[in-house]
């Protein structure tokens, strides 16, 4: 009985909704058809008219009903077609003449069970109605003559193309059944397809993961320690060195620091900007700690408004322009002190790094460097724009402002 009650499947409803139409066919060419007939018995007209109305309402019931995607069990269809059957073979009863024609209201009932149960059960129906038409054609038929080949003829000719409809109908929904397994198995192979792949991405993304950490270990551990131990050694050799060999250590203090610098902001970018996972506000204070721990220049920052959830790709393009702009100010603004301000506004961003550095002529074709090129080819590849207002002696400012950057959805 639950399989009664389970509701049609997408397939079985346009199936259904195929025969719906061509019971509607069947129904208006028997509707000129019969009355031929029996125009000489008006109640015989009166009782197949009845069961062409019966026959009508149920159609129109089970076509309304797929037509609106209302639910509709396997059971309506089932009783349709039965019902079918009952009306045709009750009007072929009643019609007493071999050549009428309402047999051909049993295609639909055929095909409609073999479009539900193409099996067994179907088999068993169809199988059922051929004896039953078989049975009406030689035992009540009065115009069957036993003894006519051309009658006998006619009735196999009608019961072959029931057969015919059964197997047809058959083939149609095991091609359609074959078809749906195909499909649903090509559909399982290519998610198996996209996991294998995620899975491999995720593999390798972890292997760049642990090479990130292994190089942010060697790094921490050898490089940044030894070149920290180094500028301190300089710094106290040029502290007690001579007039002639200071300058000389000196600028060795300041490249030592300088490496230092670059070494350490490598580490925070292998293991905070490359991860996708830091804010970028931590990302800036991270770096300005950096910057003043190494180099001694008083860096202070300033956030304001609500911050916006940035891509990677931004969040990473934005750090990076700060990175050489600090560097930058170590290198050459001989600085005391930097400010770092980061603005969040209406959706857009805006990151201002100023200096009390010795500044430059920003329109001298040497401020136009191969550095200051690479910061602008980034800023544009974020959808920012990048500017310079410097003078000499009166320090610099960098602004970058992204009017729409990208953000996590």
């Amino acid at each position: 009985m639950e399989l009664f009650r389970r509701p049609l499947s997408y397939e079985q409803r346009e199936g259904v909704l195929i025969l719906a139409y061509a019971r509607w066919a069947m129904l208006a060419a028997l509707l000129f058809t019969i009355p031929y007939h029996l125009r000489n018995d008006p109640q015989a007209a009166l009782l197949v008219s009845g069961l062409m109305a019966v026959a009508a309402a149920l159609n129109g019931f089970l076509h309304w009903h797929i037509r609106q995607a209302r639910p509709l069990p396997i059971a309506a269809g089932i009783a349709v077609s039965v019902a079918d059957a009952i009306a045709v073979t009750v009007a072929i009863a009643v019609i007493l003449g071999f050549d009428n024609s309402a047999y051909v209201l049993y295609y639909p009932s055929l095909m409609s069970i073999c479009a539900l149960f193409p099996g067994r059960i179907s088999l068993t129906y169809s199988a059922a109605i051929i004896v039953t038409y078989t049975l009406l054609s030689t035992t009540i038929y009065a115009r069957f003559d036993s003894g006519s080949l051309a009658d006998w003829h006619a009735l196999g000719l009608r019961i072959t193309t029931m057969a015919l409809t059964v197997v047809v109908a058959y083939l149609l929904v095991r091609v359609e059944r074959l078809r749906r397994i195909r499909a649903v198995a090509a559909e399982a192979e290519r998610q198996q397809q996209i996991l294998a792949l995620e899975e491999h991405a995720r593999e390798m993304e972890r292997e760049a993961d642990e090479e990130r950490r292994r190089l942010t270990r060697e790094i921490h551990d050898g490089i940044s320690q030894g070149l920290y131990v180094l500028s301190l050694g300089l710094e106290d050799i040029a502290a007690r060195a001579d007039a002639q060999g200071q300058p000389r250590l000196n600028a060795l203090v300041h490249l030592s620091k300088q490496t230092l610098f670059d070494a350490r902001g490598l580490l925070l970018d292998l293991h905070e900007a490359k991860s996708g996972h830091t804010p970028l506000q931590e990302l800036i204070a991270r770096q300005a700690d950096e910057f003043q721990a190494v180099t001694g220049i008083a860096t202070t920052v300033s956030v304001s408004g609500e911050p916006i959830d940035l891509t990677p790709g931004t969040v990473a393009a934005t750090y990076r322009i700060l990175q050489e702009s600090l560097a930058n100010i170590y290198k050459h603004a001989s600085a005391t002190s930097a400010r770092i301000d980061l603005h969040y506004e209406d959706g857009s961003i805006q990151l201002r790094l100023c200096d009390n550095g010795r500044g430059f002529d920003a329109s001298e074709p040497s401020a136009r460097g191969h550095g200051l090129r690479s910061m602008r080819e980034r800023a544009t590849a974020i959808g920012g724009q990048m500017t310079i207002d410097s003078s000499i002696g009166g320090g610099t400012m960098l602004t970058l402002t992204i009017a729409r950057p990208e953000v996590m959805a």
